[in-house]
């Protein structure tokens, strides 16, 4: 995986974030350093079947709950008390700049 100056750019539009320049060479080195911090992780003899850890602590006697069915409200019965609508959705005060 190779992480370019363009992909930074790209993503930190899609967020929103301003950066300056040589903030982005800053990042792009940072990237390049967790990159090879991930190869070397990758070298290590029998990762392939360590499970991923996907909660810190052993979980016991825990049961997700069932999903259940539930009955949704028409969308204009929804809308109904919305001071501004903007179609099908609620319009509210910008709070972003």
């Amino acid at each position: 995986m190779n992480i370019t100056k363009e992909n930074l750019k790209e993503y930190a539009e899609k967020l929103m974030f301003r950066l300056e320049e040589e903030q982005y060479d800053t990042l792009l080195k940072e990237f390049d350093i967790i990159l090879e911090q991930m190869k070397l992780i990758e070298d290590i003899k029998g990762i392939d079947k360590i499970e991923p850890m996907t909660f810190p602590f052993k979980l016991e006697n825990v049961k997700p709950r069932e999903d259940e069915k539930i009955e949704v409200i028409d969308t204009e019965i929804a809308l109904s008390n919305a001071k501004e609508k903007v179609g099908t959705e609620v319009k509210v005060p910008k709070v972003v700049e």
